[in-house]
């Protein structure tokens, strides 16, 4: 927020912006502290490396001990990796056509390795589903029960291509008066600008 609206700093007047993996650890270890999961997906809108703060590739990695899988969203786009928590990045999937359509990706067990109780804590799988709705990232879990305690047997994950998954009719049109709003908001006029705006063959304007 202070890099974007670094020139209307009213805008967040008052407001703390914490680091992104302090305030991470924080919510986490309160998390365990209160409920002691046995699985933990992180859900963070932030690139892989982001510029001037913190993105999901240190995060994994520091947090490779607490997090099973991070849905990632900022990139806008379409990766299944596994980071290690040395900070070592491998990338893990590979494309397919056979489910939902070009370019899904699945993840390639050979490249991932397993992935279960005993080595959990030494890497975390991220992903993230492109833009616009074009996939749809999934997380499958497995976990097994002993000794009256959930343990980890495997995650895998896929960005399932939307491509060729037929609209809902229903809910399309349940939910057609937010498409017409903001197209209405969209095209609205704010005002008229008169001149010539483009530059010349000189570089400056005419």
């Amino acid at each position: 927020m202070p890099n974007w609206e670094a020139s209307a700093p009213d805008h967040f007047k008052g407001l703390k912006f914490e680091n992104e993996l302090d305030a991470t650890k924080e919510a986490v270890d309160q998390l365990v502290s209160k409920y002691n999961p046995d699985v933990i997906v992180g859900a963070l809108h932030l690139g892989r490396q982001e510029d001037g703060g913190v993105g999901v590739y240190e995060i994994a990695s520091a947090m490779a001990d607490k997090f099973d899988v991070i849905l990632a969203g900022h990139e806008h786009a379409n990766y299944i990796e596994q980071v290690n928590a040395d900070g070592t990045v491998t990338p893990i999937s590979k494309s397919t056509s056979e489910i939902g359509g070009e370019n899904t990706l699945i993840e390639d067990k050979a490249k991932s390795g397993e992935y279960n109780q005993d080595n959990r804590a030494q890497s975390v799988k991220i992903i993230e589903p492109g833009k616009w709705g074009a996939y749809l990232a999934k997380a499958e879990i497995q976990l097994k029960k002993v000794d009256g305690k959930w343990t980890m047997e495997d995650t895998t994950l896929t960005n399932i291509g939307t491509k060729k998954v037929e609209e809902e009719q229903a809910l399309q049109a349940k939910f057609q008066y937010v498409h017409d709003i903001s197209v209405e908001d969209a095209t609205r006029e704010l005002g008229r600008v008169t001149g010539n705006f483009t530059p010349s063959a000189t570089g400056y304007p005419d």
